[in-house]
């Protein structure tokens, strides 16, 4: 189950999905900074046990396309202008997160 709520201006409250899904979409996301490499690593699918499909490196922009659990799909468009789609491990089990939407 995702668990956690964002509040809008208009007192609506949102679930993580709708929440990346919808202010995610219209804004990016963004990686927090004090990031280890590992958590920058971009995922065949949702576990870290699949195959890697690169990593997040200089990001100009960072879509959000899913939320599955604790992961985001997503497409990240980099500086040296490669795309990559892949998924992020945007929250640890404790609840930390590692990344949020670019308002």
């Amino acid at each position: 189950p995702i668990c956690g709520w964002a509040k809008e201006d208009n007192n609506k409250f949102y679930n993580w999905a709708d929440f990346f899904g919808i202010y995610g979409k219209k804004y990016g996301i963004y990686l927090f900074k004090d990031l280890q490499k590992v958590d920058k690593i971009l995922y065949a699918a949702p576990v870290k046990q699949s195959n890697t499909t690169g990593s997040v490196e200089l990001p100009r922009m960072i879509s959000p396309w899913l939320v599955r659990g604790n992961w985001l799909l997503v497409k990240v468009y980099d500086y040296n202008n490669q795309t990559k789609t892949g998924w992020l491990n945007f929250r640890d089990n404790f609840g930390k997160l590692k990344l949020f939407v670019k308002f």
